[in-house]
């Protein structure tokens, strides 16, 4: 293979490694930004029905407004929350400890994990929330901390691909412009 056609390869080569490093950093934000969204919310005091199709935990998270200045980081009290199955048996709320805090802020809102439900089994349930009105909570199935090694990994991939695009790109451009040896004069 000569010098441009090897030029050649290396440049498609770190192209696509690019585009590879672009995506696994949308998939990697993507995979810590879209849990937080949660599959549901309900508004306190209020009452969710909920279709779990798989047994990971569901984790309860407090959503508020970055915006109001004036609200203290921590959960109002007098807070209470249920999980029922539909043959009636109650599943344990579990809240965070005091020392385990997640907190994210995105777009104008904090959400901070207060609380998980152990899922037995798939199934039907119903969520009950009472307490002070107009608290809103994400439902989100699955650890946080699930969604932060995925940023984790998808920011270092992103780099190492990154890496190796650049390196290829660089070596691309040096076959290219690089001269052959000269030629020898022809003998007639």
């Amino acid at each position: 293979m000569n010098r441009k056609k090897k030029a050649t390869v290396l440049l498609i080569l770190a192209i696509l490694l690019f585009i590879g490093a672009i995506a696994s950093i949308i998939i990697g934000v993507g995979g810590m930004l879209d849990p937080l969204t949660g599959f549901a919310t309900v508004k306190s005091p209020g009452s969710l029905e909920l279709a779990l199709e798989n047994t990971e935990p569901l984790s309860m998270w407090h959503t508020s407004s970055t915006s109001e200045s004036s609200r203290p980081n921590s959960l109002p009290k007098d807070f209470s929350f249920s999980l029922t199955q539909e043959d009636g048996s109650q599943i344990p709320y579990l809240p965070v400890a005091a020392d385990e805090k997640h907190e994210n802020s995105i777009v104008n809102k904090r959400y901070r994990l207060i609380g998980r439900f152990e899922i037995p089994q798939s199934g039907d349930y119903r969520l009950d929330v009472t307490g002070p009105p107009d608290e809103v909570f994400s439902l989100i199935m699955g650890e946080p901390t699930v969604s932060l090694a995925s940023l984790f990994w998808g920011v270092g991939f992103t780099v190492l691909l990154g890496l190796l695009s650049l390196i290829l790109f660089v070596v691309s451009l040096v076959f290219f412009l690089k001269k052959g040896p000269p030629s020898l004069p022809t003998q007639s």
